[in-house]
């Protein structure tokens, strides 16, 4: 794991985007819920409406994987 302090000073490349992929097993619905529990818990509203959560969905896949196909 990586102490904040490295991040601030350690000029390391980026880890993301990964490679586009459309079956990583890693990007489940528990992954998702996981992600949307942490914000809840940092005292943002609870991810509860449909639209929402698919809202998220998208904002953290367009993190994960290079969605540009570059």
């Amino acid at each position: 794991m990586v102490a904040v302090a490295d991040l601030r000073t350690a000029p390391l490349p980026p880890a993301y985007p990964l490679a586009e992929t459309n079956d990583d097993a890693r990007f489940t619905y528990g992954l998702l819920i996981d992600v949307a529990d942490v914000l809840a818990l940092h005292g943002f509203p609870p991810v509860k409406a449909g639209a929402d959560l698919v809202s998220l969905q998208r904002a953290l896949f367009a993190f994960l994987y290079d969605v540009t196909g570059g």
